[in-house]
């Protein structure tokens, strides 16, 4: 499977940018003597001191000058978990490349080679206020990329209308791997929105310079999917909506879309050797595979009438995979296997997945533990969240179509549930409206008008040379172009039937309009983000 980056145009970016406009004139960075570059050199008249993390300030961290975004800059400390400003990275920190993350917050991480955070930055105020308490130094892109998409979704940035585009900016060592790092990148934000059920548009980047850096790179491959693979491995590379684990001793791991299909799969004791008789479950359903593993766990006595079968659901990001449907299905599937085999083992299915990580950050009102006090001035209805759960959708974040009940089967008004309507071109006949151009449809040979007779030269009657004196048109056609496109008997099937409509390919129906053949719709109320502004305070507490 390959994944190859597409770079959106530098020059959006750049527009953005511009947009955010520049107060004032910054002063003149003075570069500290008390700090350690990146190839270990110090400055001579540096002396010992203690670390200043997050949680260890300095009492010069605390009066650290700040610029109008939030950087530090003129301090006589500078620490590199808090925000800094690029004149500093520029004169103190030998950085391999420089990503830029732009939803409004905009935000900058320095990253060496191998892709770790050495110092950020805050280009706008949004920056500031969205990441104040989130430091990024020492991550590596994967998890920089969650604290980003996190902290804007819980700060509300981050909205179903907003659009997330990461960039690799600059690149100044060309070891640096730009297209497997934005690749990382994107997964890891659709990943994260999905965890929290939560949708937006994310993009990669990256201006001509870099396009080159990275064209001679080549693009990122990933791993041979249709082979086992290392579960870490595929946790971090593939965006997939569901994992499923098979049998009890080394059970199959199942990566799964959104539709069930099964992405790539490994198993979880990497060190056990696997069973060699199994081939490969990707590309199938996930009932298919579920149907091929336990077959395969009984033929190799992995499965014997003493045997609790587990199915588990590790992972699900998508509701579908929660739903006693889905459960009902997959144990359906498994026991029918068992049966077929006559062997009577017990099959258990369960979700040991964790709860949707939005019911953690977003509790509904009244839920706060009863030992915590609000503030004075925090709103009663929402909790200071700004928000409320949408009682529209019941939180599922998305309703039923009105018209066809999600299903594209029943009371759509167009097609009443066949997800289909008549062709408009041949009013659902299936045959191409147009009249032959040589029998205006009546089928007769236009030489002899259907007679099969014509007159010859020598003024007698004979068989007409054109039809073989059967008077049809479909003779004629034959041996002038093999093809009828009029109203007229088709001559490839004998007379029998009218040629096939071009639009519709002779089914006389189209996909419906109004339903597009799935019913799904986006909850209007809360657009699908689950939740809503507080009705008491209007998101503005």
């Amino acid at each position: 499977m390959k994944k190859k980056i597409k770079p959106f145009l530098f020059g959006l970016v750049l527009i953005s940018l511009m947009m955010m406009g520049c107060k004032g004139e910054k002063k003149p960075v003075t570069t500290p003597s008390d700090v350690t570059d990146l190839s270990g050199n110090s400055s001579e008249s540096a002396e010992p001191s203690e670390p200043s993390g997050p949680d260890n300030r300095t009492e010069s961290d605390s009066q650290a000058k700040l610029d109008e975004n939030g950087n530090q800059t003129d301090s006589e400390t500078i620490d590199l978990d808090k925000a800094v400003s690029k004149e500093y990275v520029e004169q103190n920190v030998s950085y391999s490349a420089m990503m830029r993350i732009t939803i409004n917050p905009y935000l900058l991480l320095y990253l060496d080679q191998d892709g770790i955070v050495l110092a950020y930055h805050y280009e706008n105020k949004d920056a500031a206020d969205a990441y104040k308490d989130v430091s990024f130094t020492g991550n590596n892109v994967k998890d920089a990329i969650k604290k980003v998409t996190n902290t804007a979704l819980k700060t509300d940035y981050l909205k179903p209308e907003a659009d997330m585009i990461i960039e690799v900016a600059e690149v100044k060592d060309t070891a640096f791997q730009v297209n497997e790092t934005l690749y990382i990148a994107e997964v890891t934000a659709n990943k994260t929105l999905r965890e929290h059920h939560r949708k937006a548009e994310v993009a990669v980047a990256m201006p001509p310079e870099v396009e080159k850096i990275a064209e001679e790179q080549g693009e990122f491959v990933l791993e041979n999917l249709s082979e086992p693979q290392d579960l870490t491995y595929l946790t971090d590379m593939l965006d997939y909506s569901a994992t499923m684990k098979i049998g009890d001793d080394n059970p199959v791991v199942l990566f799964l879309d959104d539709a069930g299909t099964v992405m790539a799969y490994g198993f979880e004791n990497q060190d056990t050797e696997a069973p060699q008789e199994l081939s490969s479950p990707v590309g199938q359903s996930v009932s298919d595979a579920a149907k091929a593993i336990t077959q395969n766990l009984i033929e190799t006595n992995n499965v014997t009438d003493e045997t609790v079968l587990k199915v588990e659901v590790s992972e699900a990001l998508d509701d579908y995979f929660r739903t006693d449907d889905f459960f009902n299905d997959t144990q359906n599937t498994v026991q029918n296997v068992l049966d077929e085999n006559d062997v009577a083992a017990t099959v258990e299915v369960e979700l040991t997945a964790e709860p949707p990580k939005e019911e953690e950050a977003f509790p509904a009102p009244g839920e706060n533990p009863a030992d915590e006090k609000l503030p004075d001035d925090e709103c009663e209805t929402c909790h200071g969240t700004h928000t409320v759960h949408c009682p529209y959708c019941a939180d599922l974040g998305y309703i039923n179509c009105d018209t066809c009940g999600n299903t594209g089967t029943t009371l759509c008004p167009d097609c009443s549930g066949s997800k289909t309507i008549a062709c408009d071109l041949c009013n659902g006949s299936g045959y191409d409206p147009a009249p032959c151009p040589y029998c205006r449809g009546t089928g007769n040979c236009p030489t002899c008008g259907g007679s099969g007779v014509e007159t010859m030269e020598d003024g007698n009657e004979g068989p007409c040379h054109h039809c073989d004196g059967n008077g049809h048109c479909s003779n004629w056609y034959v041996d002038h172009t093999d093809v009828c496109y009029g109203h007229g008997p088709c001559p490839r099937c004998e007379m029998k039937r009218y040629n096939n409509c071009h639009r519709c390919q002779g089914t006389g129906t189209e996909q419906c309009n109004e339903c597009g053949g799935d019913g799904g719709r986006t909850c209007p109320d809360c657009n699908g983000t689950k939740l809503l502004p507080c009705p008491d305070c209007t998101g503005n507490s």
